[in-house]
């Protein structure tokens, strides 16, 4: 009995030895995980304090204002300035349009030129664009004829109906720079302008007489309107029937009589564009620049058969370039602006042909969510291209007109 019991106690110590040394080795195999774990931890802290350490030492970039297109690929060039078109009338106020496009536009009168470090290229290594020197502006002057020649056709039409109307009451009309002008005799008694792309008619009527449903305007601080004070826009057909109406009352004031007569037509205004009026004188063109100014002489252009930007920059001066782009209204589609190259144009389209959204993406030249397209210079030209889009350096221009080509400006 008694060496049962030994027998037991004895196995009984022997479980609860094998029971601690198996709680020991759990033990220590945590403890040499921590203790791994922390090691980790000590090893990699000090590269991250390095790191830190560094990126802190570096300085930091100052935020420098970029120009228009700067995430265009490198064959970029500078943007050039870009022609300011103004008229001797003020231009008409218009709500300010709710900009589609992401990236910044660029100012009208210049472009500044950003440069995006602290180390200042010497002269001679810096593009043509950044050289120190006179900023050049394109100003224009157009005439009344030349703004109704590239106005609206609605507003081409209104302007037929109010002049044939006025006519009909056997008054005079004159064609001077700023308007045309209606007399009796000697005495003026109507004024038609176009401002912006809107019809403007001036009466010999006071404004403060008429009928608050006219919306009429007082003009009689302008010394060209004082005998026809009464100013009111016309940008509809209701426009057109209250222009009617108040011009009934002008003429009973004066003893008219009303006839039929038909001398005014919407077709005799074909649209032309600005270089083609440049040419027939009905716009003046002024070059500003940092030393002066005067006007710009019309020349006439010799075409080739292939172009070098180079060469272009040569044969056609950036104020000649500004005033061959012609101007179309055309709506903008939604999307972002893609860069195309001229010498990109001339591998992929045939002489004659028009160059436009549709057709870039039609031949996979831009992509499908596109929404408008500036070209640049590069390369060279071989083909006479009609170009479409919303904007261009003036080099591209250079290019394209001295090919044979048009380049028009949409928008």
């Amino acid at each position: 009995m008694k060496n049962l019991i030994a027998e037991s106690v004895a196995a009984g110590t022997a479980v609860m030895t094998a029971i601690w040394v198996l709680v020991g080795f759990v033990v220590v195999l945590a403890a040499a995980i921590v203790a791994v774990a922390l090691l980790k931890k000590k090893v990699s802290h000090p590269a991250e304090e390095q790191q830190v350490a560094v990126t802190a030492a570096e300085p930091v970039e100052q935020p420098v204002e970029e120009p228009v297109e700067d995430s265009q690929p490198a064959e970029e060039p500078v943007e050039e300035p870009q022609p300011v078109e103004q008229s001797i009338e003020p231009q008409e106020p218009q709500q300010q349009p709710v900009q589609p496009e992401v990236e910044r536009s660029a100012p009208a009168p210049a472009v500044t030129i950003a440069v995006k470090s602290a180390e200042v290229k010497p002269q001679a290594d810096r593009p043509r664009s950044e050289a120190a020197g006179p900023q050049t502006v394109v100003r224009y002057n157009k005439s009344f004829m030349a703004r109704l020649i590239q106005s609206k056709p609605q507003t081409k039409q209104f302007f037929a109906e109010v002049a044939n109307y006025l006519a009909g009451y056997g008054l005079r009309s004159r064609q001077s720079w700023h308007c045309l002008t209606f007399y009796k005799g000697r005495e003026a008694q109507a004024k038609l302008n176009v401002r912006g792309k809107s019809l403007c008619v001036y009466l010999a009527l006071d404004p403060f007489y008429a009928d608050a449903k006219y919306h009429v305007q007082d003009a009689s601080d302008v010394k060209r309107f004082q005998a026809v004070p009464l100013f009111m826009w016309v940008r509809s057909n209701r426009g057109v029937k209250y222009a009617k109406e108040l011009v009934d009352v002008l003429a009973q004031q004066n003893g008219l009589t009303s006839s039929v007569g038909n001398v005014f037509s919407a077709d005799d205004y074909p649209y032309q564009t600005t270089p083609q009026l440049v040419e027939r004188k009905l716009i003046k063109v002024k070059i500003l620049q940092g030393d002066g100014e005067g006007e710009i002489v019309s020349a006439p252009i010799k075409v080739v058969s292939a172009v070098t930007v180079e060469q272009a920059e040569e044969m056609m001066s950036d104020v000649t370039a500004a005033t061959m782009v012609e101007r179309v209204e055309g709506e903008r589609t939604a999307g972002k602006k893609y860069i195309v190259n001229v010498d990109t144009l001339s591998a992929h389209f045939q002489s004659g042909e028009t160059v436009n959204l549709r057709t870039l993406k039609e031949r996979g030249l831009v992509p499908n969510k596109a929404g408008t397209v500036k070209v640049l210079a590069r390369g060279m030209l071989d083909k006479a291209l009609t170009v479409e889009a919303a904007d261009f350096s003036l080099d591209a221009v250079k290019m394209i007109v001295l090919t044979g080509g048009k380049a028009v400006r949409l928008g």
